[in-house]
């Protein structure tokens, strides 16, 4: 091997050597590296100031809302809040902070968006739309529509200051060259949320437009000095931005927005869930006409209602006023100098009950009624399959082998003994065996024909009587009342 061609297999073996060195180091430098960083901080839910606020109004819509309507909801469609500032630094859809704001008012708010996100998406994810199945089931029928923009955001200088300072002393090689410099600027962007709420044929709601500003601050802030000496010297700065979170100042005015329009349009006191809103006496106003357009027996269910939720002993099994509630609501009319006949004095009671409701209190006492009234639905559902399951048999009970298919008329609803008598008469030519059960009012038919031909035979008997098919374990046909019909089927 010659001098040039050792040389030359000598430097590509140091060279691989150095680079397997350097890899090895490089990934011990990794590891370590690794091993020393910090973990990631868990996290965490941002809080905001409307967030209580929210939640006062999803107690006042309890209150409120909830305690005349029942346990209903109110579906919210959310429309493309887009961003018409021109500014594209802020969000450029703002639904979503809408959305977010109904689902922390919580019940009976349900919300959903007028469009996917998909369709709102720009760059290459909008390139695949074409490609995506259109399986996005049918949103149920709104009650409101909410649509909006964020309108502007203008920037404009609100404070800025500078400051400087020069001096040179000293001669030749003892000269001294000093300066310092700072400046300050504060700067304001305004930013402008309009939202208003339609119902569903694109009418604006009377009332339900809202208009919220926010101010967003940057501060910026930059000082230097140098000292030279002879031309020698030292010198160094500072430089500082500190810029509020926009997105929090637009979700709070998305809040404010969302529960102003909610409160005209329900006619709740939205104003009374935090200081920063201002009393509004065009809701006052209406809220008044709406109590003037009642008839009597009208303002005084409202009446009661604001009574019951605030804790007063009224009856609580009907809207109306019985006895004994005419005499506490005469009683509190009484106390406020009232006169509970004249219906001036009522109208202006029940603003007083709408305007100070302990909606707290309220929406706790309808919490409590809910819970009441679903747990008496399923007991009810409970025995009612328990009835069902004790009224079950089969053909072993009517002394017909278990494998035979047969109907079993049930006629424990019928009282009237010849009424029964008059069904069996028209029942039996239809049947090929009528056997009756031993211990209850059940009758056991082997036919040959369809099984709902009995029940069509028994209709063109003109009897007033309601029908109900139950199929397990064996099909049961149960006649009953007509008064009687809706509750069995139930």
């Amino acid at each position: 091997m010659s001098n040039q061609s050792l040389k030359s297999a000598v430097a590509i073996a140091v060279a691989y050597a150095i680079l397997l060195t350097t890899g090895c180091v490089s990934n011990v430098a990794v590891d370590r590296a690794l091993l020393q960083s910090d973990p990631l901080r868990p996290p965490e839910r941002p809080s905001h100031r409307m967030d209580p606020a929210l939640a006062d109004f999803g107690a006042m819509l309890a209150a409120y809302v909830t305690a005349a309507d029942g346990d209903q909801s109110i579906i919210i469609e959310v429309d493309y809040v887009a961003n018409d500032s021109g500014n594209k630094d802020l969000p450029m859809d703002l639904s979503h902070y809408v959305r977010l704001a109904l689902v922390r008012i919580g019940k009976p708010l349900e919300a959903y968006r007028k469009w996917p996100s998909i369709l709102l998406a720009t760059g290459p994810a909008a390139y695949t739309l074409p490609l995506l199945p259109d399986d996005r089931p049918k949103p149920p029928q709104p009650t409101f529509r909410l649509v909006g923009s964020l309108l502007r955001a203008s920037e404009r200088l609100a404070k800025g200051r500078d400051a400087s300072g020069y001096a040179l002393l000293g001669g030749g090689h003892t000269q001294t060259d000093a300066q310092a410099k700072s400046s300050r600027t504060r700067t304001l962007t305004d930013i402008t949320v309009l939202l208003t709420l339609e119902y569903p044929n694109g009418v604006a709601v009377p009332g339900a437009a809202a208009e919220y500003r926010i101010y967003v601050e940057r501060s910026e802030s930059d000082s230097s000095f140098s000292v030279f000496v002879g031309g020698t010297g030292i010198g160094g700065g500072t430089k500082a931005t500190v810029t509020q979170d926009a997105g929090a100042g637009i979700y709070e005015a998305v809040a404010m927005s969302v529960m102003h329009l909610l409160g005209n349009a329900l006619l709740v006191p939205y104003d009374r869930c935090s200081p920063l809103f201002v009393r509004d006496q065009a809701l006052d106003e209406r809220a008044r006409d709406a109590f003037s357009g009642l008839t009597r027996s009208g303002l005084e269910q409202n009446i009661k209602r604001y009574l019951f939720v605030q804790g007063y002993p009224l009856d609580k099994h009907g809207p109306d006023l019985t006895a004994e509630d005419r005499a506490i609501v005469t009683h509190e009319v009484h106390l406020r100098s009232l006169v509970f006949d004249s219906r001036e004095d009522m109208v202006r009671f029940a603003m007083e009950l709408w305007r100070t409701l302990d909606y707290h209190k309220g929406a706790q006492t309808v919490h409590e009624r809910i819970i009441i009234t679903r747990q008496a639905a399923v007991e009810s559902i409970e025995q009612a399959a328990k009835r069902q399951r004790e009224l079950a048999v089969g053909p072993l009970e009517f002394g017909w082998s278990p494998l035979l298919s047969i109907v079993v008329l049930d006629l424990s609803h019928i009282q009237d003994s010849h009424t029964r008598d008059r069904i069996l008469a028209i029942v039996r030519p239809h049947c090929d065996e009528m056997r009756l059960h031993p211990t209850k009012m059940l009758v056991g038919l082997r036919i040959s024909v369809r099984p709902f031909e009995i029940q069509q035979a028994l209709r063109a008997s003109r009897l007033r009587l309601g029908y109900a098919w139950f199929d397990a374990p064996t099909p049961r046909l149960v006649v009953v009342p007509a008064a009687d019909a809706a509750a069995v089927a139930r």
